[in-house]
């Protein structure tokens, strides 16, 4: 049976693949790897406590991006995480 992400890992990688650059809903959802219903609360919450912002771009799509606060939530995540392994506790 394949391992279940934890809520904060999904968040993880959301954050990390929009760091790169925007995304549109489609492509951030393949990033993310998980089923529509989930994704959107997933980034229904995100959006709520200012981690993404959702922009209409030409033609109707939209289109994610990382905020400040996102930022600064994926690098302490990213502390975090170094922290954990350290005690041989895997985020994901």
């Amino acid at each position: 049976m394949p391992k279940r992400r934890s809520r904060v890992g999904i968040l993880y990688d959301i954050l990390e693949a929009l760091e790169s650059g925007p995304m549109n809903l489609t492509n951030l959802m393949y990033k993310s790897n998980l089923p529509y219903d989930r994704f959107r609360e997933i980034i229904d919450d995100m959006k709520r406590n200012g981690l993404i912002v959702e922009k209409d771009e030409e033609g109707g799509k939209k289109v994610y991006y990382i905020t400040k606060k996102g930022m600064e939530a994926l690098n302490e995540l990213r502390n975090a995480k170094k922290v954990l392994k350290s005690f041989g506790i895997d985020l994901e």
